[in-house]
């Protein structure tokens, strides 16, 4: 009732629940198991609705259905778009994607030719934003050194120019963003 009322919270719980009964009826469980017992009285009509509850806790704004939903739509326009909503919310994980989907030239801007430049500026604000974060924690050392070594070899591949401009690229993304972090680069 209360994902029907349009909470989004409770839509992706629904939509967990309902993806857990037909991943549960896939594997071919037993009946009397644990997982089988949860899903009693829920039909395949409803289990085929799961992405609709996805799709609806994204767009009532809960951040974990709409990574999820983003992920789901893949390397789409729509996919890019998710994500790119996600980033101007603040969402920290769609760097990552931004990249990926710039580096294969899915967003509609690149007219489907990768877009290098794009990619590594989203790959540079995602470096400057963990490296702030990890510099903090000791432990976290390795990770800033593995992603430095990720960004020294993407950054070898754009000659000195497309390094600049991703360079200033990437200042505008995360200064442009009133939703993330804020500091000097």
């Amino acid at each position: 009732r209360l994902a029907e009322g349009g909470d989004a919270v409770a839509a992706r719980e629904l939509y967990q629940l309902l993806s857990a009964c037909l991943q549960a009826g896939n594997q071919g469980l037993a009946p009397d198991s644990a997982a089988m017992r949860r899903c009693e009285g829920v039909t395949a009509a409803q289990t085929a609705e799961a992405l609709d509850w996805l799709q609806r806790a994204a767009r009532g704004g809960d951040d974990l259905a709409a990574i999820r939903w983003a992920d789901h739509l893949g390397d789409s326009q729509e996919g890019f778009e998710a994500w790119e909503a996600l980033w101007r919310r603040g969402e920290l994980r769609a760097l990552n994607a931004l990249a990926r989907l710039y580096e294969r030239g899915v967003p509609a801007s690149t007219g489907g030719v990768p877009d290098p430049v794009s990619a590594h500026a989203y790959e540079l604000v995602d470096f400057h934003v963990r490296e702030a974060v990890y510099s903090k924690f000791q432990g976290l050392a390795g990770t800033v050194t593995r992603h430095s070594d990720r960004m020294r070899s993407a950054g070898g591949l754009l000659n000195p120019q497309q390094h600049e401009e991703a360079q200033a690229l990437a200042r505008q993304i995360l200064s442009s963003n009133a939703n993330c972090c804020r500091g000097n680069w």
